[in-house]
């Protein structure tokens, strides 16, 4: 039987097709790769962010799943990787950005410096660092290291591993050229909670000058013992610590016992989130508007209702990856929540606003300076499982909504709503907060360090 020549060249041009599009729903990223190379196993791309606009122009979001393996390795972010609508999948075909199988993989918001050491004094080494580096946190060999601080760190005591009642009394301060730039951290009186202030300076007095303490939304005064400064050069006199000049950009470290600076990884934190999830949510513009009904949303009777418009990131998964060197955020947490004894910081190692049906699964969140996973707002159906978080410096995972969901808010402890102006109408006002959320099956030690 003679065959039609025709038919021939399409079906094999179908199978290519086929096998082309199957090969393309694998994506390869390497620490040592090239983002001039194809993306593919053998010649995997460089950089995830790069990947992630491979995929966006692939034309496969929504028809085939997506997997991205990432390569063993480290991978030093200079922005956080934000995920769009753009970037979505659906149930049927969703986008995975996962670490190789046995291999260990880690997002990084730090920067690897590569320093020239010299000799200060008393054990101390210094070396000049990059110009316009800030630096916040550092790390040696994957190990945070501690600011300059007094009391010294004892990993034995529970409060700032270390307190003392004359931490930043005027008689200590007489000891400190220019203390600006310093941390003053307090608990609470009553011990729920605590208060950070940004140093600034001296009076003619010789009394520090501050800013800060809007950490806690039951002002009351500082513990009058529990008390610990930071990043104070002359306080420098323990190993283990390190203090950064911002005045001349030279790095000093008492390096541990044992510990060649030399040979050593020296690593300086750089920014405060790794991974956005960034939906287009906003609220419907006017009562003629019809708003788009998502699964999962609240109803109400309420004729003042107010859903959300939403254009959610959706059936992105993020596993086996390791997420570390996040900047710290204390200073930055000020917005008061719902008569809470605190305020707190959107935003996290990786955080959801306006997201859907998105996982974060066996992965490690390996101290975080804030936040390991904030939802924030309009967020459906994330889900946290099978992941460990360490030696986090505040919340492990926080669902915080938006104020504009409750009926007469109010937001200092004290304040209270008069009976006869109360809002009785069942429900939320909005829609703007997570729901429908499950965290499962996941280890988490050592919070609020700070």
């Amino acid at each position: 039987m003679m065959l039609n020549p025709t038919k021939q060249v399409t079906t094999m041009m179908v199978c290519m097709a086929a096998a082309w599009q199957a090969q393309a729903a694998e994506i390869y990223v390497a620490p040592g790769g090239s983002d001039a190379n194809p993306g593919t196993k053998q010649q995997p791309f460089k950089s995830i962010a790069h990947a992630q606009e491979h995929v966006r122009e692939s034309g496969l979001l929504g028809k085939q799943p997506v997997t991205v393996y990432l390569r063993e390795g480290t991978y030093y972010l200079s922005d956080a990787l934000v995920f769009t609508p753009r970037d979505s999948g659906t149930e049927d075909a969703p986008v995975r950005y996962i670490s190789h199988e046995g291999e260990d993989v880690a997002i990084s918001g730090g920067l690897k410096l590569d320093l020239e050491w010299e000799p200060y004094r008393d054990g101390i080494l210094q070396a000049k660092a990059p110009a316009g580096v800030a630096m916040d946190q550092l790390f040696v060999n994957g190990e945070r290291q501690h600011m300059a601080r007094y009391p010294n760190y004892d990993p034995n005591v529970r409060v700032f591993n270390g307190y003392a009642e004359d931490a930043f009394s005027k008689e200590r301060a007489a000891r400190w050229k220019n203390p600006a730039g310093g941390y003053m951290h307090a608990i609470h009186r009553a011990r729920w909670g605590g208060f950070h202030f940004l140093i600034t300076g001296k009076d003619e007095n010789g009394e520090l000058t501050f800013e800060g303490g809007w950490q806690n939304n039951r002002q009351n005064r500082n513990h009058n013992s529990m008390r610990m400064v930071e990043n104070i050069f002359e306080e420098l006199d323990a190993p283990g610590e390190w203090f950064h000049s911002a005045d001349t950009g030279v790095l000093y470290v008492y390096p541990p016992e044992g510990i060649d600076l030399d040979q050593s990884e020296v690593v300086t934190v750089q920014l405060a989130h790794l991974i956005e999830f960034q939906g287009a949510v906003g609220p419907v513009p006017s009562p003629g508007v019809s708003p788009q009904a998502m699964p999962g949303d609240a109803g109400s009777g309420d004729p003042a209702y107010r859903k959300m418009l939403v254009s959610p990131v959706s059936w992105i998964i993020l596993e086996g990856i390791t997420f570390r060197h996040t900047a710290r955020t204390f200073m930055e947490t000020k917005e008061p929540l719902l008569r809470s004894d605190w305020t707190i910081y959107r935003g996290g190692a990786v955080t959801f606003t306006g997201a859907s049906d998105c996982t974060v699964q066996d992965c490690t969140f390996d101290s975080p300076g804030g936040n390991a996973v904030f939802v924030n707002k309009w967020n459906r159906r994330i889900t946290v499982k099978s992941s460990h978080f360490k030696e986090v410096g505040a919340s492990a995972v926080a669902f915080v909504g938006s104020p504009d969901a409750v009926r007469n808010p109010q937001f200092e402890y004290r304040q209270q709503n008069q009976y006869d102006e109360i809002d009785m109408t069942p429900g939320p006002k909005s829609d703007d907060y997570p729901a429908d959320c499950l965290v499962e099956d996941c280890l988490m030690a050592r919070t609020g360090r700070i």
